[in-house]
Protein backbone atom coordinates (compact mmCIF):
# COMPACT_ATOMS: atom_id res chain seq x y z
CA UNK A 1 0.00 0.00 0.00
CA UNK A 2 1.03 3.57 -0.53
CA UNK A 3 1.50 5.80 2.53
CA UNK A 4 -1.54 7.91 1.73
CA UNK A 5 -3.66 4.80 1.27
CA UNK A 6 -2.54 3.54 4.67
CA UNK A 7 -3.42 6.87 6.29
CA UNK A 8 -6.93 6.77 4.83
CA UNK A 9 -7.81 3.24 5.96
CA UNK A 10 -11.01 2.96 7.93
CA UNK A 11 -11.99 0.12 10.25
CA UNK A 12 -14.63 -1.06 7.77
CA UNK A 13 -11.95 -1.47 5.08
CA UNK A 14 -10.63 -4.58 6.83
CA UNK A 15 -12.43 -7.61 5.38
CA UNK A 16 -11.23 -10.45 7.60
CA UNK A 17 -13.84 -12.87 6.20
CA UNK A 18 -12.19 -12.66 2.76
CA UNK A 19 -8.68 -11.83 4.06
CA UNK A 20 -8.39 -8.60 2.12
CA UNK A 21 -8.24 -4.84 2.66
CA UNK A 22 -10.32 -2.43 0.59
CA UNK A 23 -8.40 0.59 -0.62
CA UNK A 24 -10.87 3.37 -1.40
CA UNK A 25 -8.48 6.28 -1.38
CA UNK A 26 -6.00 4.93 -3.92
CA UNK A 27 -4.03 6.90 -6.46
CA UNK A 28 -6.47 8.21 -9.06
CA UNK A 29 -9.27 7.45 -6.55
CA UNK A 30 -9.65 3.91 -7.89
CA UNK A 31 -10.90 1.25 -5.52
CA UNK A 32 -8.97 -2.00 -5.21
CA UNK A 33 -8.30 -4.79 -2.76
CA UNK A 34 -4.98 -5.86 -1.30
CA UNK A 35 -4.05 -9.03 0.54
CA UNK A 36 -4.55 -9.30 4.28
CA UNK A 37 -2.14 -11.77 5.80
CA UNK A 38 -3.10 -13.80 8.85
CA UNK A 39 -0.17 -12.27 10.76
CA UNK A 40 -1.23 -8.70 9.93
CA UNK A 41 -4.82 -9.51 10.91
CA UNK A 42 -3.64 -10.67 14.34
CA UNK A 43 -1.58 -7.50 14.77
CA UNK A 44 -4.51 -5.33 13.70
CA UNK A 45 -6.80 -7.05 16.20
CA UNK A 46 -4.31 -6.41 19.01
CA UNK A 47 -3.92 -2.80 17.85
CA UNK A 48 -7.70 -2.36 17.78
CA UNK A 49 -8.10 -3.64 21.35
CA UNK A 50 -5.27 -1.42 22.61
CA UNK A 51 -6.17 1.84 20.83
CA UNK A 52 -9.90 1.51 20.04
CA UNK A 53 -9.92 3.57 16.82
CA UNK A 54 -13.31 5.08 15.95
CA UNK A 55 -13.26 6.08 12.28
CA UNK A 56 -9.75 5.88 10.92
CA UNK A 57 -7.88 2.63 11.46
CA UNK A 58 -4.74 4.51 12.53
CA UNK A 59 -5.47 7.43 14.83
CA UNK A 60 -3.77 10.78 14.68
CA UNK A 61 -2.90 12.94 17.69
CA UNK A 62 -6.43 14.28 18.03
CA UNK A 63 -9.56 12.13 18.32
CA UNK A 64 -11.19 11.54 14.94
CA UNK A 65 -8.03 12.58 13.09
CA UNK A 66 -6.10 10.18 10.86
CA UNK A 67 -2.41 9.47 11.37
CA UNK A 68 -0.03 11.90 9.66
CA UNK A 69 2.55 11.02 7.03
CA UNK A 70 5.31 12.22 9.36
CA UNK A 71 4.09 9.89 12.11
CA UNK A 72 4.19 6.95 9.68
CA UNK A 73 7.72 7.89 8.63
CA UNK A 74 8.79 8.19 12.28
CA UNK A 75 7.36 4.71 13.01
CA UNK A 76 9.29 3.27 10.07
CA UNK A 77 12.57 4.95 11.09
CA UNK A 78 12.24 3.59 14.63
CA UNK A 79 11.42 0.08 13.37
CA UNK A 80 14.54 0.15 11.17
CA UNK A 81 16.66 1.27 14.15
CA UNK A 82 15.19 -1.41 16.45
CA UNK A 83 15.91 -4.05 13.81
CA UNK A 84 19.56 -2.92 13.80
CA UNK A 85 19.57 -2.19 10.07
CA UNK A 86 22.34 0.15 8.95
CA UNK A 87 20.87 1.10 5.57
CA UNK A 88 18.05 3.63 5.25
CA UNK A 89 14.64 2.23 4.40
CA UNK A 90 11.35 3.99 3.75
CA UNK A 91 7.74 2.88 3.75
CA UNK A 92 7.96 2.81 -0.04
CA UNK A 93 10.79 0.26 0.29
CA UNK A 94 8.24 -2.10 1.86
CA UNK A 95 5.98 -1.65 -1.17
CA UNK A 96 8.87 -2.47 -3.51
CA UNK A 97 9.85 -5.46 -1.40
CA UNK A 98 6.29 -6.78 -1.44
CA UNK A 99 6.14 -6.56 -5.24
CA UNK A 100 9.56 -8.17 -5.67
CA UNK A 101 8.71 -11.05 -3.32
CA UNK A 102 5.38 -11.62 -5.08
CA UNK A 103 7.24 -11.86 -8.38
CA UNK A 104 9.90 -14.14 -6.88
CA UNK A 105 7.14 -16.44 -5.62
CA UNK A 106 5.93 -16.88 -9.19
CA UNK A 107 2.90 -14.60 -9.15
CA UNK A 108 2.02 -13.16 -12.54
CA UNK A 109 2.57 -9.51 -13.39
CA UNK A 110 -1.13 -8.80 -13.91
CA UNK A 111 -2.00 -9.91 -10.36
CA UNK A 112 0.86 -7.82 -8.92
CA UNK A 113 -0.25 -4.85 -11.03
CA UNK A 114 -3.78 -5.07 -9.60
CA UNK A 115 -2.54 -5.46 -6.00
CA UNK A 116 -0.26 -2.43 -6.33
CA UNK A 117 -2.93 -0.34 -8.03
CA UNK A 118 -0.89 0.36 -11.14
CA UNK A 119 -2.78 1.55 -14.21
CA UNK A 120 -0.12 0.46 -16.70
CA UNK A 121 1.61 -2.92 -16.76
CA UNK A 122 4.82 -1.08 -17.71
CA UNK A 123 4.94 0.40 -14.21
CA UNK A 124 4.80 -3.08 -12.70
CA UNK A 125 7.39 -4.40 -15.16
CA UNK A 126 10.01 -2.27 -13.40
CA UNK A 127 10.21 -5.10 -10.85
CA UNK A 128 11.40 -7.51 -13.54
CA UNK A 129 14.86 -5.89 -13.64
CA UNK A 130 15.28 -6.72 -9.97
CA UNK A 131 15.31 -10.38 -10.91
CA UNK A 132 18.50 -10.12 -13.01
CA UNK A 133 20.66 -11.54 -10.21
CA UNK A 134 18.15 -14.31 -9.73
CA UNK A 135 18.28 -15.17 -13.43
CA UNK A 136 22.08 -15.21 -13.38
CA UNK A 137 21.97 -17.86 -10.65
CA UNK A 138 19.56 -20.12 -12.53
CA UNK A 139 20.59 -23.72 -13.06
CA UNK A 140 19.27 -25.62 -16.03
CA UNK A 141 16.97 -28.49 -14.98
CA UNK A 142 19.00 -30.72 -17.29
CA UNK A 143 22.03 -30.16 -15.06
CA UNK A 144 20.12 -31.40 -12.05
CA UNK A 145 19.05 -34.72 -13.56
CA UNK A 146 20.37 -37.71 -11.67
CA UNK A 147 21.63 -39.79 -14.57
CA UNK A 148 25.08 -41.19 -15.34
CA UNK A 149 27.41 -38.83 -17.12
CA UNK A 150 27.65 -39.51 -20.83
CA UNK A 151 30.93 -41.01 -21.99
CA UNK A 152 31.42 -41.59 -25.69
CA UNK A 153 32.14 -45.13 -26.72
CA UNK A 154 35.71 -45.74 -27.90
CA UNK A 155 36.70 -48.20 -30.60
CA UNK A 156 40.11 -49.66 -31.18
CA UNK A 157 41.57 -49.48 -34.65
CA UNK A 158 44.93 -50.36 -35.99
CA UNK A 159 46.97 -47.84 -37.86
CA UNK A 160 50.48 -48.66 -39.00
CA UNK A 161 50.64 -51.46 -36.49
CA UNK A 162 49.73 -49.28 -33.49
CA UNK A 163 46.42 -49.28 -31.64
CA UNK A 164 44.59 -45.96 -31.46
CA UNK A 165 41.40 -45.15 -29.61
CA UNK A 166 38.81 -42.99 -31.27
CA UNK A 167 36.49 -40.64 -29.45
CA UNK A 168 37.15 -37.91 -26.91
CA UNK A 169 40.32 -38.27 -24.83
Amino acid sequence: MRCDELRHLKIDDIDSANMRIRVDHGKGHRQRYVLLSQRVLQLLRSYYLAFRPIEWLFNGRKPGEQISLRALQWIMRNAVKKAGLKKEYSLHTLRHSFATHMLDQGNDLHTIKELLGHVKIETTMIYLHLQTKKRAALVSPIDTLMCPQYKPETKKRKNNGYEHRTGNH
